[in-house]
Parts: C-alpha cells; sequence; structure tokens
C-alpha cells in the first residue's frame, strides 16, 4: 500500500537524522548509542522493532561502525527478551545489578 510506504520511508529518514546526533566513540571505535525507543503497547508484536533495528543496523554497517550500544531497564523482561532474540547481549560496561539498567551491545559486521 502506497500509504504504508510513505510512512515506512518518513520512519526511515527520521531514523537517519536522529542517528547523526547518536554516534560516539568508545574505545577511539564509532559506535551507535541507542538512548530510547518506546514503542506503544497497541503496536508491539507486529514486527516494528525489528523493522527499526534492522534500519539502525544496516546504517551502522554502511558507515563502518563496528557496535550498536543501549540501554534498557533491568525489570523489562519484555524488552531484554526482544534484543536477546535480535542478537544484543550484556556489555562489559554494564554496571552492576542494583542499578536498575543493564547495558546491551551488538557488533556489527559491514
Amino acid at each position: 500500500n502506497q500509504v504504508h510506504l510513505h510512512i515506512l520511508n518518513q520512519v526511515k529518514l527520521h531514523i537517519l537524522n536522529q542517528l547523526k546526533k547518536k554516534i560516539l566513540n568508545q574505545d577511539d571505535m564509532p559506535i551507535i548509542y541507542i538512548y530510547e525507543i518506546q514503542i506503544a503497547k497497541r503496536a508491539q508484536g507486529r514486527g516494528l522493532g525489528k523493522y527499526i533495528m534492522r534500519i539502525i543496523e544496516d546504517i551502522a554497517a554502511a558507515n563502518s561502525i563496528s557496535t550498536i550500544m543501549l540501554t534498557v531497564f533491568s525489570r523489562n523482561m519484555q524488552a531484554r527478551k526482544f534484543y536477546g532474540s535480535i542478537g544484543y547481549s550484556k556489555h562489559k560496561s554494564s554496571p552492576e545489578p542494583d542499578t536498575g539498567y543493564i547495558i546491551l551491545s551488538k557488533p556489527i559486521i559491514s
């Protein structure tokens, strides 16, 4: 459907514009750090999260960015399960468990 295609293209453009602000350096390597992704409850379970993450990973690969990192609340088991299912795991810089959050990362192969 043409309307859905237009919306998806707008989502890609918005993600690209936002990511330009999120490229950081860690250990002298460029990384993308995702500060926040929220998907409305009614839109969850429809593949939108995977679609957004795939766009981010494609952008990282195209720009020789080796790692994507993000923070997730420790108690958000749904998000932790989701990120684990698409290849994210606890990063070595993740703080102790009592902080309430976990840092996850995924290496990107370009």
